[in-house]
């Protein structure tokens, strides 16, 4: 060899490359105290709480795949035989994580379920990396472990069953169509807490056939799902759908870091335990505040409410008409309800006092007439209007004027639609972009009436509008009901399909003059879409899920 070369090369090693070696071992140095330090968090952790927000940080990969190997030297000793239960719940992390990452893979795969991709990697899969860590090279608390497991089971099963409902051919129209509703009622609330950096934890609204009443599932906040419980009559009753607004803003209001203790800190409302605490009385009568602290058991339902009213207008407060009343036990509308215990006032108000907040706020849309209807309506339904609220005080009522608790109750409400909020960077709720039922609104939802009562397919429009207009076509001809849900079904593009514009459906519907054939849409697909084998990977744009 050269001689003037192997001067280079030895003075490279001793220049660049023992410097080069020493920087690599202290890095490597500093990597395993990290380690070491991210260790000891993890098992000094307090217990999952599946109801509050809970991050998994995912492991990187050539660590997680060493998770289960059991090469002596890699394990931490626990004692000098390994507990049963130990090896038991490693068995069952390793179970868990097999069968969620396959889950994940099949997410990926299909149109339908793609967007469970990664509620499926970042918490169950993450967070049965993180449980299989913590009894590899920790010391875990078993209570720890034990509801860390049960946790990522049953959102891996719920999952599993929403999956199901979009692989079916059954129902995944079905599912499809409330989806739609809810990402158009849920996207102007994600786009705002995005664009204000709000910390909005869940932004995927998914909807669940069948299993129970309507509900929010907030349980699954940390998750970034927002699970929707839709009741069995749901698709032959239109006035379940306007109530599906009502839903969403819990799961907003819940799943917003900061932002139901800053309304209620603002607006001088106690928390809800607080606020739904029995009447107290003094000796001259009932205690100062008392009635306003009542209103902070409400406060949740009450906001759900004014955002249910600018979502979707008119029709939320027909559905109120048609799903509260009580014709047969009129004071029902006005009794305060009682926990399950018989301890604690429930934490949704007197149906009669969520109409009124209801009414008053049409009122501030300009939809006067409207909101006198509903009045009447609701008055001929009970025999009047009531006098008086009943709360239950031991074992008897004690009725207050209707006048002294409505007028909180819209006080409430005003000040939530009216009044810059700071826990909504100084924004009222009515200036929050797309969520006000406005002038827009009002005009597509009457044009979608008219096109329903005409036999006609709604034409291509935000679902909300679909929804409102279809309401009021159903309390203009409630004998229609079931072919008015027929209509909306095939005006609404159903999330994880390839349905296309309602105007390319022939029978009755509208067809615009720009309206394309469907035969030449799929061609058009065909062309334009990636080859099959990258389709079936996973890859290409028309893989890419709905932006949220």
């Amino acid at each position: 060899m050269d001689a003037d070369l192997i001067e280079m090369v030895l003075g490279f090693i001793f220049l660049i490359g023992w410097p080069l070696v020493r920087y690599l071992a202290e890095q490597s140095k500093k990597k395993n105290q990290t380690e070491q330090d991210e260790l000891n968090e993890l098992s000094s952790a307090s217990e999952l709480d599946f109801a509050t927000d809970h991050k998994h940080e995912q492991l990187p990969d050539e660590l997680a795949e060493q998770l289960f190997e059991h090469e002596p030297e890699q394990q931490i000793v626990v004692s000098a035989e390994r507990s049963a239960w130990i090896d038991e719940a490693s068995g069952e992390a390793r179970q868990l994580l097999e069968r969620a990452n396959k889950l994940s893979a099949d997410a990926r795969h299909e149109r339908p379920t793609h967007r469970f991709v990664k509620p499926l990697e970042d918490f169950v899969v993450a967070g049965a990396r993180n449980t299989a860590m913590d009894l590899r090279r920790a010391q875990p608390s078993e209570v720890q472990v034990r509801a860390s497991l049960d946790t990522l089971w049953l959102v891996l099963g719920k999952i599993e069953r929403f999956m199901r409902q979009r692989l079916n051919p059954k129902t995944v129209g079905k599912v499809g169509d409330a989806d739609a509703l809810a990402v158009a009622c849920y996207q102007p609330l994600v786009d705002f807490a995005r664009a204000r950096g709000l910390k909005l934890t869940s932004t995927i609204p998914v909807t669940d056939f069948g299993a129970y009443d309507l509900a929010t599932w907030t349980g699954f906040i940390p998750t970034g799902l927002a699970p929707l419980s839709l009741p069995k009559d749901f698709f032959r009753r239109i006035a379940w759908w306007p109530a599906l607004a009502h839903e969403i803003a819990h799961d907003f209001l819940a799943a917003t870091e900061g932002l139901s203790e800053g309304l209620r800190t603002q607006l001088g409302l106690p928390d809800e335990m607080t606020g739904r605490w029995p009447l107290r009385f003094e000796l001259e009568g009932l205690a100062e505040g008392e009635l306003y602290r009542i209103c902070g058991g409400w406060f949740e339902e009450l906001f759900c409410d004014v955002i249910g009213i600018m979502m979707v207008g008119p029709a939320y407060a027909w559905a109120m008409v048609e799903l509260f009343p009580s014709p047969g036990d009129p004071s029902a509308i006005v009794r305060v309800g009682r926990d399950e215990a018989g301890v604690m006032y429930d934490a949704h108000p007197p149906r009669h006092l969520r109409l009124v907040l209801a009414t008053y706020l049409l009122d501030k849309l300009g939809l006067e007439e409207v909101a006198q209807e509903v009045r009447q309506e609701w008055g001929r339904l009970h025999g009047g209007w009531p006098p008086s609220v009943l709360f239950p005080v031991g074992h008897q009522w004690v009725g207050v004027p209707i006048e002294a608790i409505a007028g909180l109750v819209i006080y409430v409400g005003d000040q939530l639609y009216e009044q810059p909020l700071e826990a909504l960077g100084g924004y009222r709720l009515r200036d929050v972009p797309g969520i006000d039922f406005g002038i827009h609104a009002k005009a597509e939802s009457a044009r979608v009436t008219k096109e329903i009562l005409a036999g006609q397919v709604p034409h291509l429009t935000n679902p909300r509008w679909v929804i409102a207009g279809a309401t009021q076509a159903w309390h203009e001809a409630p004998h229609l009901q079931k072919e008015i849900i027929r209509l909306v079904r095939r005006g609404l593009r159903a999330v994880g399909t390839f349905e296309h514009a309602p105007q390319a459906r022939r029978a009755k519907a509208v067809v615009h003059d720009d309206a394309i054939d469907a035969r030449e849409a799929f061609l058009l697909h065909e062309i334009m879409s990636p080859p099959l084998a990258l389709r079936r990977a996973g890859r290409g744009g028309f893989m890419t899920p709905p932006m949220l």
